[in-house]
């Protein structure tokens, strides 16, 4: 039983102020095309906000930070407190290629390895918001959170953390791109562009 968290806070400075999820991106909304890609791995699906209103329409649970203005680490200890299950396949807002399979291989190295988290590794570079989680460590991120410390890398680096590497992700045919995000306006130029060929 896995819950699937979408992270759609930020203030998406860079877009200009539009909110990344709602950018459309191969005929849907970014937050259209994850919702319908983590329901086909999760029994439930969390929307994590600060602009609640924005969300109500999507038949999900929308929550918002506990410690409001923190960052992403916020949003993952909102969702460990709000989640009714205790693994936690969690993607930002701004990942139009969120993919099952990857998320799959995740889910598969957390809870046969028993780790707090699995993330994944591509080109050495690591990507925190796009990784599962098991909810046992919700006391470390709380503590975390309250002493100010708030990169999602200093709770990975408290925790029984397995790195998945790029190479098992292309053994299984699985599209790296899925962690890639969108930032700015010409990102999203080039992205969308790709969404509408693929």
């Amino acid at each position: 039983m896995v819950t699937g968290v979408i992270l759609a806070g930020g203030e998406n400075r860079r877009m200009g102020g539009n909110m990344k999820s709602f950018l459309r991106f191969g005929g849907e909304t970014i937050v259209e095309r994850q919702l319908r890609i983590m329901k086909d791995v999760c029994d439930e699906v969390i929307i994590v906000t600060n602009r609640q209103e924005r969300f109500s329409d999507f038949g999900v649970q929308v929550v918002s930070d506990n410690f409001p203005g923190k960052g992403p680490l916020a949003g993952i200890e909102a969702a460990f407190t709000s989640a009714a299950h205790e693994i936690l396949w969690i993607a930002g807002c701004d990942m139009p290629y969120v993919s099952r399979d990857a998320a799959q291989i995740l889910l598969d190295s957390c809870e046969k390895g028993h780790h707090d988290a699995a993330i994944p590794v591509i080109d050495g570079v690591i990507h925190p918001l796009f990784g599962v989680y098991h909810r046992r460590k919700a006391a470390v991120l709380k503590d975390l959170l309250q002493r100010d410390t708030l990169k999602v890398r200093a709770f990975l680096d408290e925790i029984d953390t397995h790195y998945v590497d790029g190479k098992v992700f292309c053994l299984h045919e699985v599209d790296p791109r899925f962690v890639t995000n969108v930032n700015t306006p010409d990102e999203y130029a080039v992205l969308s562009g790709e969404g509408e060929r693929s």
